[in-house]
């Protein structure tokens, strides 16, 4: 038997294999903790600016405004289930570090709100801090999150906390092709608040297109389109996609601020049932993010912001969206300015992948 034709062939295989191997691929990042370890770098830096040299002021009052109003913990997944019912949850295999101890801390709690202080706020920070560990120094999330690697070799996290030149020039030129639309959305919660630069448009809702419809905001074929919504605008403008591939095949990013886009059960199957719809496939081959907050007020987390959405069970070949779940966030007591910057650094690094 003649073994060179089958060694040739393994060889030119394994060839292929390696260059598979090393072509870049975006690192899978934790996007609510991208985003709210954004906004806590912008509390810090307003807390700076008010309390000058007094780094240990500046310090009390960033935990004081993160236990507020940034809710986060590293172990906080279906954090809606956890507040409900910890006792019956089922944790899945393996569970994250810290998570079954936390569960059992929320399980001797009696209510709601009191497990939402041990999972997010003062006591959770009084327990074990986790939270403020996990937002604190930026720099520690590694490379995968430096925001040099997309936006130049000035554009670190310092200077994404006093959103320097270098930060604005480096969003504005990744961004040159986008036109903002900001649709039913607080003034100045929007990439164009913060980036001058930035071609925009905004409407009070779905229904208040320019004429010619929102195509026509696209000045060539090369332009495309970030929206930012309101969460009560999020279905009209689903269905608005739905009805216009060629706005499917435009818009590159939706993000979803303030509001609740589904906040009973037959919105959220509506919801789901657009997201899922082959209607939102564009022609190329790639996903639409989907980027959203949920609108919570820490008084009553069960009865305020989204019905949780999961699009696990949904099929991937006819998946046109990505559903990316910033967490819960009360978007009131957010800084505007913070908030904007948080969610347009969060969109750069959506889109580079």
């Amino acid at each position: 038997m003649d073994w060179l034709p089958l060694v040739e062939t393994l060889a030119v295989a394994l060839a292929g294999w390696a260059a598979w191997l090393s072509i870049p691929r975006e690192p899978d990042l934790d996007w609510e903790r991208l985003f709210k370890a954004t906004v806590s770098v912008g509390i810090w830096a307003r807390e700076e600016r008010s309390s000058g040299d007094d780094m240990a002021a500046v310090e009390e009052r960033w935990r004081v405004r993160l236990q507020e109003s940034v809710p986060y913990h590293p172990a906080g997944r279906r954090w809606r289930d956890k507040l409900r019912a910890p006792g019956a949850i089922e944790l899945p295999v393996p569970a994250l570090p810290g998570e079954r101890a936390l569960v059992e801390a929320l399980a001797s709690l009696d209510s709601p709100v009191s497990r939402w202080d041990r999972l997010f706020g003062a006591a959770s920070h009084a327990a074990d801090g986790a939270g403020l560990v996990a937002l604190g120094d930026p720099r520690e999330l590694g490379d995968a999150y430096d925001p040099r690697r997309l936006l130049g070799p000035d554009a670190d996290w310092e200077a994404v906390a006093s959103w320097s030149p270098a930060v604005v020039a480096g969003i504005a030129r990744r961004l040159g092709h986008v036109v903002v639309l900001n649709i039913g959305v607080v003034e100045g919660c929007s990439p164009s608040a913060v980036v001058p630069d930035l071609r925009h448009h905004a409407a009070a809702e779905v229904s208040a297109a320019p004429e010619g419809g929102w195509l026509s905001v696209c000045e060539a074929p090369s332009d495309r389109l970030i929206v930012v919504l309101g969460g009560d605008q999020l279905l009209p403008w689903l269905r608005r996609m739905a009805d216009q591939p060629a706005l499917v095949d435009r818009v590159i990013l939706i993000l979803v601020v303030g509001g609740a886009a589904a906040s009973v059960d037959n919105e959220r199957q509506d919801l789901i049932s657009l997201l899922t719809s082959a209607d939102l496939l564009p022609e190329l081959q790639r996903r639409t993010p989907v980027a959203a907050i949920d609108d919570i007020s820490p008084e009553a987390p069960l009865s305020t912001g989204m019905a949780p959405i999961d699009l696990d069970d949904a099929d991937p070949d006819r998946l046109g969206v990505d559903w990316v779940d910033l967490g819960p966030l009360p978007v009131d007591r957010v800084p505007t300015e913070v908030l904007a910057r948080a969610l347009t650094l969060s969109a750069v690094f959506l889109l580079s992948g």
